[in-house]
């Protein structure tokens, strides 16, 4: 069964079955990020999301591009860019 859940996200969202989306909603209530979020909220990513492994330096969004997906980090690190027009804009209060 271990590697079943990768054989079930390796199919477009489209291609996958009710056992597809079991599988892998049982691997993603493994993940500590998402294992708080309802069975109902793991199903839908089950559904409809897709897992990739990105090359370090790919660029996911740029300035104005309006966003396609979102993605959430499960190992590695992301690097954060924001470029501001403005003296006072990009700044991050903590």
């Amino acid at each position: 069964m271990a590697m079943e859940w990768i054989t079930a996200m390796d199919k477009r969202p489209c291609d996958r079955n009710l056992r597809d989306v079991e599988l892998i909603s049982c691997r993603l209530r493994r993940v500590e990020p998402l294992c708080r979020l309802p069975g109902s909220a793991l199903q839908q990513l089950a559904m409809c999301g897709f897992y990739e492994d990105l090359e370090k330096g790919v660029t996911l969004f740029r300035a104005g591009e309006q966003g396609r997906f979102w993605y959430a980090v499960l190992g590695g690190s992301l690097e954060v860019r924001y470029h501001a027009s403005d003296a006072n804009e990009g700044k991050v209060s903590t």
